[in-house]
């Protein structure tokens, strides 16, 4: 019996270990869950440093990006000005370039029209001294002298005739209007023309409408069309 109660004790005692460690084990599960969780533990304060600084850098970084940004559109919206201010200087620019042809080319429509005027002038008194005097001599010098002064006018503009005929046809200068045969000047000479051409300076305001001569086609030749 004694044995007995004995062997009792000693399996209570036992099962009493157990269940002891059996607590313990579960409590340090417990204790390693918590730390899995985010609970206190011995690098529970290094974590959360890590996280303090990360959090503290990528703020940081957004105040930089977000200066970084602030600083391009302060550029963005200095260069946009400054190009409006050029687009509106141009069209400025644009508007007085005009302004300015128009009157440049109102001063040379009076400054031509004051140098014909004086032309005018002397053929309204050829023709009515012509008329008083019932002769057209008068008239024939008024026309000559009209003539000259426009000439005169002309020449002061840079502007001269456009020399043809006796010259050898020059298709820059002058323009055939049709063929004259000719055994007395060379083939392809102007031989008459038709119309006075003029150029300013080197440039051609208009060619000289001229006929050119070609060399006569030989005796017989018409017959051998024919036949």
């Amino acid at each position: 019996m004694i044995q007995e109660e004995s062997q009792n004790e000693q399996g209570k005692v036992h099962e009493s270990e157990e269940m002891e460690v059996h607590e313990d084990r579960e409590d340090r599960h417990e204790d390693e869950d918590r730390y899995e969780d985010g609970g206190i533990g011995d690098s529970a304060p290094g974590e959360i440093c890590t996280e303090a600084q990360e959090k503290t850098g990528a703020e940081g970084e957004l105040a930089r990006l977000a200066e970084e940004l602030e600083k391009v559109k302060q550029e963005r919206d200095r260069y946009l000005a400054g190009w409006q201010r050029t687009q509106a200087d141009f069209e400025n620019f644009k508007k007085r370039a005009r302004q300015e042809r128009e009157e440049l080319s109102c001063v040379i429509v009076e400054e031509t029209i004051l140098k014909v005027l004086p032309v005018i002038d002397n053929l309204e008194r050829a023709l009515a001294f012509s008329k008083a005097k019932n002769d057209a001599e008068p008239l024939i010098s008024g026309v000559e002298l009209t003539l000259r002064q426009f000439m005169d006018i002309l020449a002061r503009e840079g502007i001269t005739p456009i020399e043809a005929k006796g010259k050898p046809f020059d298709p820059r200068l002058h323009e055939a209007m049709m063929q004259v045969e000719s055994n007395e000047v060379a083939e392809n000479t102007v031989v008459e023309e038709i119309q006075r051409g003029y150029q300013a300076r080197t440039r051609v305001l208009r060619p000289s409408l001229v006929k050119v001569s070609r060399r006569p086609e030989p005796a017989g030749s018409e017959c051998c069309k024919e036949a």
